[in-house]
């Protein structure tokens, strides 16, 4: 797979090097789905990433931090996706924030697949991602 670079995915090279390590952590399935029940407790430890979850960008629950795909990129390399940027690039946006309802409820391979998708096309394409 010929991957994008920070320019033609329009962030910049730290912020593609962070999806590119969550995509590798994705990948290996080691992570599992987190339904975010049970109380908050803050923000998740820094390079820690316990569970993923769409819906949370990254939390600490009792049993672990749970993150999204942009939680997972920022805590594993310490690079942010400041809301300003993800706002203004739609791509980046529909990978962080789906415009696809099911991709809400994604499970880590399906978000490494749009992962990957975005990586390599610039766009999340959540609708092909989220089948199988």
């Amino acid at each position: 797979m010929q991957l994008k670079t920070a320019e033609e995915l329009m962030i910049t090279e730290d912020q593609r090097c962070a999806l590119v390590k969550a995509l590798a952590f994705l990948q290996e399935d080691k992570i599992k789905y987190h339904p975010l029940e049970g109380p908050i407790l803050g923000y998740g430890d820094k390079g820690k990433v316990d569970y993923f979850n769409m819906r949370a960008w990254r939390r600490k629950y009792d049993c672990g931090t749970v993150c999204c795909i942009g939680g997972t990129a920022q805590a594993l390399s310490g690079t942010s996706f400041p809301n300003a940027s993800v706002f203004e690039n739609q791509n980046l946006h529909n990978l962080f924030y789906p415009n696809n309802q099911k991709a809400w409820n994604a499970t880590p391979r399906q978000a490494a697949r749009a992962l990957s998708n975005y990586l390599s096309t610039g766009r999340a394409s959540w609708q092909t991602a989220m089948r199988g």
